[in-house]
């Protein structure tokens, strides 16, 4: 299907603005005084691993996070093939779970994140096999109760002996509620446990890493050796609304979508499933934007949100109706001559139409955009001017 998905047929895109990208990962190196590495999980947060970790190799980053091995060997394989080696570190979050993927890890320069008793033996098995101290990193639970070691499998661990001589790189842990600052509770208390079982485990070489994005709310105490740096990357998180007096982030990601149809309806009709809106006035305009739940938008933003709206041309055009998987309805009566906007783009969001008034992040829906959505970078750190210069495209701006 990607294959066919081509700018002039196109009916959603997602403009990736790289030099945004490449500027983001420059002031969260400031603040952090260069200690911020990029999670590019999940495709690099949907916008496609292709496209974002070139880039942030090119502005310098050399430690990348992801959730599986499959991501790791893209994101390697990225690196390599645009720039012929690769001097990156990989951490795995779901560690090892199977021997025999552990060759993908030590043959790739992979490090696995260990987070049971069972994925330390595993590891240690593989070592001792291939005759390699390869690197692995730790996850301790320090209140998430997800993922990691608990205290009792720390003291266990540090018990046995088994495993004082592995090469470990890096103990980290995840916050559960970072975004709530620093004086919350929960936050004091898994700082305080995580600092307690790196103590136990006393692995000296290794690096720490306490906070994902919203540590940077936290200031430096939670900073250790580097933030796990993921939407903040890519756009503004909400969240991060209270530092952005001291960094600069940029948005760099902008969704459309083609307004296929206009119709004009009679007061009291009914738009979409269920009927939950009923025209409201004569000779009302509805646009249907090819844009539905399978692309991201949330199907209960009507009920979750108030006044949910695209932008057409500059105006607000308020989204009416139930979301369907395919398709949004929005009313068009502020607009003059509303029947000649068929064909035309709507703005979905970015800095123009901020995603945040009907979801938590804008990163939930640029996480659950779709196959369809075509992914266009562009910028000095990925130049697709050929692709932006198609009238098709270039008529994206005009909708802003």
């Amino acid at each position: 299907m990607e294959s066919y998905n081509t700018p002039e047929l196109a009916s959603a895109v997602m403009l990736i603005d790289t030099d945004a990208i490449h500027h983001n990962w420059q002031e969260l190196t400031k603040l952090t005084d260069h200690r911020v590495s990029a999670v590019v999980k999940a495709n690099a947060y949907n916008l496609g691993i292709e496209n974002v970790v070139p880039t942030l190799y090119k502005s310098g980053c050399r430690v990348f996070f992801v959730a599986t091995i499959s991501e790791a060997l893209a994101t390697q394989g990225c690196i390599l093939a645009e720039f012929h080696e690769s001097m990156a570190q990989v951490y795995v979050f779901d560690g090892v779970v199977e021997q025999q993927t552990c060759f993908y890890y030590s043959d790739n320069n992979i490090t696995p994140i260990l987070n049971t008793p069972k994925q330390f033996d595993i590891w240690l098995e593989h070592t001792k096999n291939s005759g390699e101290n390869y690197p692995c990193a730790i996850q301790l639970d320090s209140g998430m109760g997800r993922l990691g070691l608990n205290m009792k499998d720390v003291e266990d661990i540090k018990s046995g002996k088994k495993f004082d001589n592995l090469n470990v790189q890096l103990i980290m842990t995840h916050l559960a509620c970072a975004d709530e600052g620093k004086d919350f509770p929960k936050n004091k208390e898994q700082k305080a446990n995580f600092d307690k079982m790196v103590e136990i485990l006393d692995y000296k070489q290794a690096k720490l890493s306490l906070s994902a994005t919203d540590g940077l709310l936290l200031g430096e105490d939670y900073y250790y050796d580097f933030i796990r740096t993921g939407i903040g990357l890519y756009n503004r998180a909400n969240s991060l609304k209270p530092i952005l007096d001291k960094v600069n982030l940029k948005l760099a990601v902008e969704l459309f979508a083609r307004i296929i149809s206009v119709k004009q309806l009679n007061k009291g009709e009914s738009v979409g499933y269920d009927a939950t809106y009923l025209a409201q006035d004569d000779q009302e305009w509805i646009g249907t934007v090819s844009f539905g739940y399978a692309d991201g938008i949330m199907k209960k933003i009507q009920a979750d949100n108030e006044n949910p709206h695209v932008i057409v041309k500059g105006k607000p055009a308020p989204i009416v109706g139930t979301v369907s998987m395919d398709y949004t309805t929005i009313k068009l009566n502020n607009f003059p001559n509303p029947q000649f906007l068929e064909g035309d783009w709507a703005y979905i969001g970015g800095d123009k139409a901020h995603l945040s008034q009907w979801v938590s992040t804008e990163g939930e829906v640029y996480g659950t955009a779709g196959r369809r959505v075509l992914r266009i970078p562009y910028g000095h750190f990925n130049p697709n001017k050929k692709l932006l210069d198609l009238p098709n495209i270039q008529r994206l701006f005009n909708c802003i």
